[in-house]
């Protein structure tokens, strides 16, 4: 993979995990995800550590984490948070932090607000994802350079600081009912009943447009990941005649390995690009005390 795609491959590094869902815009919807009942496969404090590689060369690390409870506008919120960074090779190269937050509706059936924070060399970008569930909209809103963050560590953030901080603001644009962003659709493909040979379907939103994400229930396969092996579902997202929700770079095809437990874990994503492919591996699976 040249050097001219490592800007790319930064942006790509922290979403390699919902990005089969982002590569994705049916023509036709496949049968719509019920609302997940019951218990969640996830609990607070789960935290889950990956590497990245970029064509077999150690790109990164992501880390997801399920958070306390929070609030947005009042109303109760799930918190997931993503971080992740290049390795000290690709620092020399394009150094790049991020952290997403994203705040779900408690049954999972949509989501309430997100926020992703970056710093790529010297420019550091925050963006909101804004939901108004009563009249079906979504609305993007960015800021630059916004405060001092020391060595790269992202600026504190809470639901309510989306009304203090002065952001450009995107039109608002119009979604389905139980439309999610990126971050979260991670988590509610977590909730689905899987059956091998089943479609399902979910509408996802960056913003600035939204797409239907449309992908397959695999056939169950063996995944070994250094000494552990896990019993996993593959699934496979639908690449024909689809949009890019991305500016830059198209996935020939993305795979998704879930352990086939009732915790559903993400253990391994692999994403084929035109000039090479991305993998993540779970390296670690244990708990974080929130901060």
């Amino acid at each position: 993979m040249p050097l001219s795609s490592f800007p790319f491959t930064g942006r790509l590094l922290c979403a390699a995990f919902f990005a089969a869902l982002l590569f994705l815009r049916a023509s036709v919807p496949a049968t719509a995800l019920e609302p997940p009942g019951g218990t969640v496969p996830f609990k607070q404090g789960e935290h889950l550590t990956y590497r990245v590689f970029l064509d077999g060369i150690n790109a990164g690390t992501i880390a997801l984490t399920v958070l306390p409870m929070d609030t947005v506008d009042g109303r109760p919120a799930r918190h997931f948070m993503l971080e992740g960074s290049t390795s000290p090779l690709l620092d020399r190269l394009y150094k790049l932090r991020q952290r997403m937050d994203a705040y779900v509706a408690p049954d999972m059936t949509r989501s309430l607000l997100a926020r992703k924070w970056s710093r790529r060399g010297k420019k550091e970008k925050e963006v909101l994802i804004s939901f108004d569930w009563e009249k079906t909209l979504a609305q993007y809103s960015s800021s630059k350079k916004r405060g001092a963050a020391a060595k790269g560590a992202p600026v504190p953030f809470s639901p309510a600081d989306r009304h203090m901080a002065k952001r450009k603001k995107r039109a608002p644009i119009e979604v389905p009912p139980g439309t999610f962003d990126p971050l979260a659709a991670l988590y509610h493909t977590r909730t689905v009943n899987m059956k091998t040979g089943d479609w399902c379907t979910l509408p996802v939103t960056n913003g600035k447009r939204w797409a239907m994400g449309r992908y397959r229930i695999g056939q169950r396969e063996t995944v070994r990941l250094g000494k552990k092996e896990y019993d996993t579902f593959l699934i496979e997202p639908d690449t024909e005649s689809v949009g890019n929700l991305f500016r830059k770079g198209k996935a020939r095809k993305a795979r998704i390995w879930v352990t086939a437990d009732e915790r559903r874990l993400p253990v391994k994503v692999r994403i084929s690009l035109p000039l090479g492919s991305i993998v993540c591996e779970l390296t670690s699976v244990g708990t974080r005390e929130a901060r």
